[in-house]
């Protein structure tokens, strides 16, 4: 009879250590080959890849509406300074809808980007060459698209620069949460 050999304590040790790190090794960010290599949690409901990356260069600024100003740039900073990356400027900016901008260059907002609006928590989030936008039906969404931004930030970095994508995603269910059970 045959028996699977388990991976030892070591290996599964340092495995582990290397996705919380949130620094992958040159063998794993080799040009994100496809989607299922990104570290988000949970899973967005749609993510395309895109060609490209974009820097994450010391002259960032932030533009979002003046009310989520304060929220959006406290936690995008605290995810930058962790990543020892330069923190962002603020700038406050008029949109019909809640969105935000991260760019080098001031200019025209391309928010072009496509989000259901029968979901108050769905986002949808561009990382673009120039620009990382962000738009959502309501506040809230704004929020988990942030959150989005700083694990790509944290667990998905080239180097000082982020892979350029699109990603669509709303919750499945209203209330939810995570547990891991490690002691089975």
């Amino acid at each position: 009879m045959k028996y699977a050999r388990l991976p030892s304590f070591g290996m599964i040790l340092t495995v582990s250590l290397a996705l919380i790190s949130g620094r992958a090794t040159a063998q794993d960010r080799q040009d994100f080959a496809s989607t299922k290599s990104l570290r988000l949690i949970p899973f967005p409901k749609e993510v395309r890849l895109l060609d490209g990356q974009f820097a994450l260069d010391p002259s960032l600024v932030l533009e979002a509406p003046a009310e989520q100003m304060e929220t959006l740039a406290r936690q995008l900073n605290d995810e930058l300074r962790r990543a020892g990356l330069t923190p962002v400027k603020t700038r406050a900016m008029e949109s019909a809808t809640p969105s935000f901008r991260l760019a080098a260059l001031s200019g025209p907002h391309a928010l072009t980007v496509q989000v259901r609006q029968d979901n108050p928590e769905a986002y949808g989030l561009e990382v673009r060459h120039q620009e990382i936008v962000c738009r959502a039906p309501q506040p809230v969404g704004l929020c988990y698209g942030l959150q989005t931004l700083c694990q790509l930030i944290r667990a998905n970095r080239l180097g000082n620069a982020l892979p350029c994508l699109q990603i669509h995603d709303w919750p499945s269910l209203r209330w939810r949460c995570f547990q891991d059970d490690m002691t089975r």
